[in-house]
């Protein structure tokens, strides 16, 4: 990485956008000699797959250890990945768009999506080809680095907020720059070329483009991708209310001492989590694993446990204990909305 990133210099960039929703990327690497210098930025929440959380999530409720350890080798050697890659050379695109799957132990990818944009305001889909070598690509051994070896720059990402919330500023990246990344915060990943202009590439000079026809173009690509995005999650979301509704099913053909709890808990399935905690109060415990939120709720009774006295003593019945009876409902809540409940205890609800 060049030395630039070592001077912290990129600490505008992390405050320079717009306000707005903030998406964290990284600027993974800056090669090149002017006039030919490529920058690569990936999109760390995009190896967060949504959906791939609804499913561990799933799998987790219904303690699902086949599923679970299919989930979790899955996650171990797939990753998916958003990288940008921003071109100074005139003559070529302003930049390209990758989302893809990586294959960690085949050391392939497959692209899911890529464009590129001209310089004109237009940009062109670039068709996939199956599974490529990663190193038949430009970005394909940075990718896999930063994918796979997400240990060390995690912690520098986790190390360099914790300054932001303390210090309320950004004005040391030691750890991330070591390892030749510096953190970019931004609303979208359109203006990555805007920044790298202003305040990266300032001994250069920027081909002429219709700047704001561009930025159009980028906006909509991105409305697309997220719709497309959406639309997966969605799926994920259907397919598990399906298996809620065959769990349901299952349970109320069921003879009734059978089912673990009565058919009010049920009915709080899709309401959403407001109107829960409305209506429950806070719950007895709370926990959140990869999107999913457990509310549980215990009550419980204490019943002394008697015996029958010495006639002889004048006592006919001793107190000689206690035994508690409990019972816990555990809700799931997915986007805002109970998906599934689950009960336990030593007595019914």
């Amino acid at each position: 990485m060049k030395a630039w990133i070592r001077w912290g210099g990129l600490s505008l960039i992390y405050w320079g956008a717009s306000t707005g929703a903030w998406a964290d990327w990284m600027l993974i690497s800056d090669s090149g000699a002017r006039p030919n210098r490529v920058a690569l930025f990936a999109d760390i929440e995009s190896m967060e797959s949504s959906s791939d959380q609804l499913k561990e999530a799933n799998a987790v409720f219904r303690n699902d250890q086949d599923e679970l350890a299919r989930l979790t080798e899955h996650k171990r050697r797939f990753k998916k990945l958003r990288l940008v890659e921003v071109f100074e050379a005139p003559k070529g695109p302003e930049s390209r768009y990758w989302s893809i799957e990586l294959d960690g132990d085949q050391k392939t990818c497959r692209l899911l999506d890529s464009r590129e944009f001209q310089r004109d305001a237009t940009f062109k889909v670039i068709p996939g080809s199956g599974l490529l070598p990663l190193n038949s690509t430009s970005w394909g051994e940075k990718a896999y680095q930063f994918a796979f070896d997400q240990g060390p720059w995690r912690a520098g990402v986790q190390k360099l907020l914790e300054r932001v919330r303390r210090e309320q500023t950004v004005n040391d990246q030691t750890e991330l720059a070591s390892l030749g990344y510096q953190l970019v915060r931004h609303e979208t990943d359109s203006g990555f070329p805007d920044l790298l202009w202003k305040y990266v590439w300032t001994d250069g000079s920027r081909p002429p483009g219709k700047e704001s026809d561009l930025v159009v173009a980028k906006i909509q690509y991105g409305v697309d991708l997220s719709a497309r995005e959406n639309t997966a999650r969605q799926k994920v979301l259907e397919e598990v209310s399906a298996q809620v509704e065959a769990r349901r099913k299952e349970q109320a053909s069921q003879p009734r001492a059978a089912m673990p709890d009565n058919s009010m808990l049920g009915s709080w399935i899709g309401a959403p989590e407001s109107a829960l905690v409305a209506q429950w109060g806070e719950p007895y415990s709370f926990s959140e694993r990869s999107g999913t939120r457990y509310l549980t709720y215990r009550k419980e009774r204490v019943v002394d446990i008697m015996r029958q006295g010495d006639p002889n003593s004048g006592i006919a019945i001793t107190k000689v204990g206690e035994e508690v009876y409990w019972s816990e409902v555990t809700f799931l809540v997915a986007d805002g909305k109970v998906y599934q409940y689950s009960t336990d205890g030593n007595e019914p609800w």
